[in-house]
């Protein structure tokens, strides 16, 4: 898997990292976030994807049930 990985992708642009459960969780939580609040970013400009409307619904629709929430644990 790795060397097809790294013959798609490049040598220098891969690292693989054996991963906790525990840290691959924190990583999967951190990625959600980037992901929402990209989303959000793009929603504000008006750039977002035909993929975002489908799954996010509206610009209203996406804030609500997802972006409110994800702001809502913020740390402060």
């Amino acid at each position: 898997m790795h060397s097809a990985i790294e013959r798609t992708i490049g040598r220098k642009a891969t690292i693989f990292k054996d991963a906790s459960p525990r840290s691959y969780l924190l990583s999967q939580a951190a990625d959600y976030i980037c992901g929402i609040e990209l989303t959000g970013i793009k929603f504000d400009r008006g750039e977002q994807t035909k993929t975002d409307l489908e799954f996010f619904g509206s610009g209203h629709a996406f804030k609500k049930n997802y972006l409110k929430k994800v702001r809502r644990k913020k740390l402060k």
